[in-house]
């Protein structure tokens, strides 16, 4: 082949070249692809397995493939095969189970590493190791925090846990020695204040506002019903990071 390169001697011919041995490669390719697609679907043939040779174009208008000729048979089992180097496609298939259980298998891995090739690890970040200590807990708690939302302790505690922790709890609110009955557009939380004690809040109607449009938080919270607390991330964690602020849209009582 490299003696053939070397006799040519324009840049035209070698490129026409080059396409003829590529073509003449995915030829050969094909055609051994559509020997070995015929020789499968025989194989079942004999054996009184489902197959593609007498179980395509059974409802339609022209014949099945085991009951055209040689050219037609070797034509038919070579469109299939062109078909897979291609997003064209057609009515001859794989007719076992396994087999196209196998590709949508293999289909979904092939997803799953891609989409997991996408994600930037944190090794991966070369600048990363720079940061201090107190930056790379911020970066962290940035990536892993979730936005504020109304959930019921009873939604959170399994069935056991119900009786004695909710009996706990609501003993201690009754006992607690401040309650306050908030006004109207008072400010609950915002970014100068400090979550120095958790509340409970009664027949409360709240306005959140997001610190910043990419937090999916909803933009009214309330009321909330029985049961129900309203709290930052502050009470839960050591550090925390601005959110939004949180403001009373009427008047409601607080523990």
């Amino acid at each position: 082949m490299n003696l053939v390169y070397d006799t040519l001697d324009s840049e035209y011919i070698f490129i026409l070249f080059t396409l003829l041995k590529l073509t003449c490669l995915i030829s050969v390719l094909n055609h051994v692809i559509a020997c070995i697609w015929y020789a499968t679907g025989r194989m079942s043939m004999e054996r009184q397995e489902l197959n593609w040779l007498e179980n395509t174009a059974i409802n339609a208008s022209y014949p099945r493939v085991i009951d055209g000729n040689a050219l037609y048979q070797y034509t038919t089992s070579l469109h299939w095969s062109l078909t897979q180097f291609t997003p064209a496609s057609m009515d001859s298939f794989e007719k076992k189970i396994y087999e196209p259980t196998r590709t949508r298998l293999f289909s979904f891995l092939e997803y799953e590493v891609e989409k997991r090739r996408q994600d930037v690890k944190a090794e991966d970040v070369k600048l990363l190791p720079l940061l201090s200590e107190p930056l790379e807990n911020l970066l962290s708690y940035e990536v892993n925090k979730g936005p504020i939302k109304v959930v019921a302790r009873r939604e959170v505690m399994g069935d056991e846990e119900k009786k004695t922790k909710l009996a706990k709890q609501e003993g201690k609110l009754q006992k607690c020695k401040a309650k306050f009955d908030e006004e109207q557009e008072q400010l609950e939380f915002d970014r100068i204040l400090a979550a120095e004690t958790q509340r409970a809040f009664e027949n409360a109607h709240k306005t959140f506002k997001a610190a910043h449009p990419n937090v999916h938080a909803p933009d009214m919270i309330g009321p909330l019903g029985p049961g129900a607390w309203l709290a930052e991330s502050a009470i839960w964690t050591n550090d925390w990071w601005y959110r939004g602020k949180l403001q009373a849209s009427s008047t409601s009582g607080r523990f």
